[in-house]
């Protein structure tokens, strides 16, 4: 996705950004749920600028329904695996789900929307890990994967907190998030990642909206 040059220092830049967008994001302050989208944006135009940052968030290549059908299934699949190798009653419940019904309708529709908004934030801060990372190894073989899978285990250590100190479900994060990477590479825009991220995560707050 990425052809322009870029410079170590910007990438210890935006890896601190990426920290701060994480700490900010499990921080009890108003605008914490901002925090994921404002230091992902912010690491990304760093290392690559603004033309290259807008290129990423460009509409996706037709067509991409069905690749995007079936990586969400992926990732549920991969959600189940590691679901069916512990006991997921032992598993802290992610806040985000609590917060969507802990008020009035119109109180949990905003709680959600702000949770739109940090999910797609998620996706910024990966992308400021994965795709550095990736420009220093595409020309290996499995540049790509490893690369992923990086990303994606930083992701799960991202959700150490909220997850209580707990490894299994941060794994669960990490690695069902695989696809939605992929995404990026198979559809050639960001938001491929952003859409099935956000499809996954709604598909449990909506409901959890009116129970």
């Amino acid at each position: 996705m990425n052809k322009t040059p870029i410079k170590i220092t910007h990438v210890i830049i935006a890896l601190t950004l990426i920290i701060v967008g994480v700490v900010g994001a499990v921080t009890p302050y108003s605008f914490n749920w901002l925090s994921t989208t404002f230091f992902g944006s912010a690491s990304l135009l760093i290392i690559f600028g603004y033309r290259q940052f807008k290129s990423m968030m460009k509409p996706m290549e037709r067509p991409f329904f069905w690749r995007l059908a079936m990586l969400l299934l992926l990732s549920f699949l991969i959600k189940g695996g590691i679901f069916s190798l512990v006991d997921v009653n032992a598993f802290p419940t992610n806040p985000a789900v609590g917060a969507a019904n802990n008020g009035g309708i119109l109180s949990n529709v905003i709680e959600v929307i702000k949770t739109s908004v940090s999910i797609v934030g998620e996706e910024l801060l990966v992308a400021g890990i994965t795709l550095p990372l990736y420009f220093y190894v595409k020309n290996n073989k499995f540049g790509w994967v490893l690369s992923n899978l990086i990303g994606c285990l930083a992701f799960g250590i991202m959700h150490i907190v909220t997850y209580d100190f707990q490894l299994w479900p941060c794994l669960m994060v990490g690695l069902s998030r695989y696809p939605y990477s992929q995404a990026w590479k198979s559809t050639n825009s960001l938001r491929g990642g952003m859409y099935i991220h956000l499809i996954s995560d709604l598909i449990i707050l909506v409901p959890a909206m009116f129970i």
